[in-house]
């Protein structure tokens, strides 16, 4: 975590490194067709604000909308290849912890696949074919809380 900016206020980096499936080229969805690098799964990243109320209530609610991260390139750590998802939020206000809140970080990796209904069923294979692929999952997911 670095200082505030007096523009964008004060930054939360969330750095997401490891190997990941690669969808197979003949997998029928229309991402098939596209590179390795695109066939990879995304990340959706979320920022959280946690606090109790004065009556001891804990609320939690949505800072900022939820990031759709695309794999970066691949990089390696410690000797290790993998790939990296990366994304900034920056913050009105300091994200470390006090006495009345707490910021929390999600991570859920996501995959397209096809969807698993349709309005109208049945369908014929051709709108299958044409069916837009929903995002599905978490294949995992990480709930992190930003620590001093």
């Amino acid at each position: 975590m670095e200082a505030k900016t007096a523009k964008q206020g004060w930054p939360v980096r969330v750095d997401v490194f490891g190997g990941a499936a690669l969808r197979g080229k003949d997998d029928g969805l229309p991402r098939a067709s596209l590179t390795p690098h695109e066939r990879l799964p995304r990340m959706r990243i979320s920022l959280r604000k946690a606090a109790t109320s004065a009556a001891g209530v804990a609320t939690e609610t949505d800072v900022m909308p939820d990031v759709l991260v695309d794999m970066g390139p691949a990089i390696g750590l410690r000797g290790t290849d993998g790939h990296a998802w990366s994304t900034t939020f920056y913050l009105d206000e300091d994200p470390r912890p006090n006495d009345k809140r707490k910021f929390i970080v999600s991570v859920e990796e996501i995959e397209e696949f096809a969807p698993s209904s349709y309005g109208h069923e049945p369908v014929t294979a051709d709108e299958a074919k044409k069916a837009k692929p929903a995002n599905r999952g978490p294949r995992y997911a990480a709930r992190l809380e930003i620590k001093g």
